[in-house]
C-alpha cells in the first residue's frame, strides 16, 4: 500500500501556483500552519498579492527555523477578496490533497477556489 491510499501520512501543500480566472482582479492571503518560532505569534505568517484577471502567481514554500531544526511550513487557508467585494475561502483540508505536495494549483473564479493538482 502507498502513502496516499493510507490515512495516517501527512497531507499539506507546502507551495502552490493560484490563478485568477475570475471578472477582475483578486487581493490573495496565503496563511501558513503555525510552526517552531511561529507558535508565540497570534497571526502566525501570511502572504497577501494581488493578481490581475488571467494571470497566475507562485506561492513559494516557507522555511521556519526553530532551535536546531528546520521546518516545512504548511499552506493553512486562502482567502480572495473578487474586484466586486465578494470574498471567497478555502483551507485545509484540500481537495484532492493525499501526501506532501510540493506544489499545487488552486484556480479563483467568480463563485470558488477549487484546488487541483499542480499541471505539469
Amino acid at each position: 500500500m502507498s502513502c496516499r491510499d493510507c490515512c495516517g501520512c501527512p497531507k499539506f501543500i507546502k507551495s502552490c501556483s493560484i490563478r485568477n480566472e475570475s471578472n477582475g482582479d483578486v487581493h490573495v492571503y496565503v496563511s501558513y500552519k503555525k510552526l517552531g518560532s511561529d507558535l508565540g505569534d497570534s497571526e502566525g505568517h501570511q502572504y497577501d498579492v494581488a493578481i490581475p484577471q488571467g494571470e497566475t502567481h507562485r506561492v513559494e514554500h516557507r522555511i521556519v527555523k526553530h532551535d536546531l531544526a528546520d521546518y516545512n511550513s504548511q499552506i493553512h487557508k486562502i482567502d480572495v477578496t473578487l474586484v466586486n467585494g465578494n470574498q471567497l475561502h478555502v483551507e485545509e483540508p484540500f481537495d484532492g490533497v493525499r501526501e506532501i505536495q510540493n506544489d499545487w494549483l488552486f484556480v479563483i473564479n467568480d463563485q470558488s477556489i477549487k484546488s487541483l493538482p499542480a499541471e505539469n
